[in-house]
């Protein structure tokens, strides 16, 4: 299954991206650990400049902060943001 990631925003205003291909357990793993904690995350409006980060698994999208990806799950973002275009 494809993952995508996202990330918007900084100093300069860019979107960027990254995808990869894992396999069906891995994005589930990702959907279930992550989508709990998206629920409930809101960026800051105060911050103009920050980086805002949506994973797209599947029809999924999750908004997130790399800061609170647990740590099984830390490799796979770490991948994806290190590969942003």
């Amino acid at each position: 299954m494809k993952i995508k990631l996202i990330q918007t925003g900084g100093f300069a205003g860019l979107t960027r991206s990254a995808e990869i291909e894992v396999q069906e357990e891995e994005a589930e793993k990702l959907i279930q650990r992550l989508a709990p904690a998206a629920a409930s995350h809101q960026p800051s409006p105060n911050v103009r400049d920050a980086f805002h980060h949506v994973l797209m698994v599947g029809d999924r999208r999750i908004p997130f902060s790399p800061e609170e990806v647990p740590e099984e799950l830390r490799s796979t973002i770490q991948h994806l943001i290190a590969n942003l275009s």
